[in-house]
């Protein structure tokens, strides 16, 4: 943000400190130095969970009366992501194409009750549907009877609101010939969020049943509870990223349709107090106990380099053009 600072003359006011003041929700962002010429600038980091929406932006020479206070208008959005994005891979002419996402927020929230749209490779919308409470939203377009063999490309947009920024994923279909008597209707998962190792559950809902059909996530095969409903249970990967879980239904032996779904393995948050190290070596078996004086010495180095650490003397640093962090309640 930058402002000039003047007086009622239009003089500008150099060196002088200004600071930037949020009126509406009363908190100081930030403070920065006027230049010779008045002008001051502040980088704003905004933070996660800051107010949304339109806010005024005070500027201000607390130390000079004579400066006229500045006013900016500033539209804080949330980001926005899609995930849980699930779509068949291969369609044949005169079938649905049935889309699933979750529109979340920057803090991992859902965003409730805004319009996703289902458009083609021309950007012409094609179908387009709300989200509910959970942030889920379901898209369908019927592929024309007539249409031509091949891979067609399409996208799941969400335009954006005054308080939430827009957002798109592309994703890619094969129309083919392939029987459309057999095919997955949904995937269902219970979070797409999760820890390393971290139970995820499965639901799969299937136009046919038998003692021939399967259903198979990621090569694990779901189990059949109701109708042509099938839930399974898997365990997520025990390495943080982004994972591609894999759904497919199997008819005598052979594939007939594929769903494919994202899973965001998140790292575990971890801290070592002094001491933590000390009783899992502990507890190891060792011959005579020849292992616990070092392990003891090792555990009271830690544990007098932390205190040290957290005693050592730090001084802030300081400059003329400086910021100032301020967190509200």
């Amino acid at each position: 943000m930058t402002v000039r600072m003047t007086t009622s003359q239009g003089v500008p006011v150099p060196d002088e400190l200004t600071l930037f003041l949020d009126e509406g929700n009363d908190l100081l962002i930030g403070g920065a130095y006027t230049n010779a010429s008045g002008y001051a600038v502040l980088e704003w980091g905004i933070p996660s969970d800051y107010h949304m929406g339109l806010i005024t932006v005070k500027a201000y020479c607390p130390n000079n009366s004579d400066a006229v206070p500045v006013y900016l208008n500033l539209i804080v959005k949330s980001r926005t992501t899609l995930e849980n994005l699930t779509y068949p891979s291969a369609l044949s002419p005169g079938e649905a194409l049935t889309v699933w996402a979750v529109l979340l927020d920057n803090l991992g929230a859902p965003v409730s009750n805004v319009s996703l749209e289902l458009r083609d490779a021309q950007n012409n919308t094609l179908s387009s549907a709300t989200t509910d409470s959970q942030g889920n939203c379901s898209l369908s377009w019927l592929v024309p009877s007539n249409a031509s063999l091949g891979v067609y490309t399409f996208r799941v947009v969400f335009t954006g609101t005054e308080s939430y920024g827009p957002v798109e994923e592309a994703f890619s279909v094969t129309v083919s010939n392939s029987p459309g008597d057999a095919r997955i209707v949904s995937v269902f998962l219970n979070v797409t969020r999760v820890r390393p190792g971290e139970n995820v559950l499965v639901v799969v809902n299937t136009t046919v049943v038998g003692s021939s059909v399967s259903v198979l996530v990621n090569g694990v095969e779901l189990t059949l509870v109701d109708g042509a409903t099938w839930m399974g249970v898997i365990k997520a990967p025990s390495t943080p990223g982004e994972y591609t879980l894999s759904v497919v239904l199997i008819c005598d032996g052979e594939e007939q349709d594929n769903y494919s779904s994202t899973l965001i393995v998140e790292a575990e948050t971890q801290s070592f107090p002094a001491g933590v190290l000390l009783a899992p070596l502990l507890s190891q078996q060792t011959p005579d106990n020849m292992l616990v004086p070092l392990v003891l010495g090792v555990s009271l180095a830690f544990g007098s380099a932390f205190v040290a650490w957290r005693k050592a003397p730090r001084q802030p640093r300081f400059s003329r053009d400086y910021t100032l962090d301020v967190r509200g309640p």
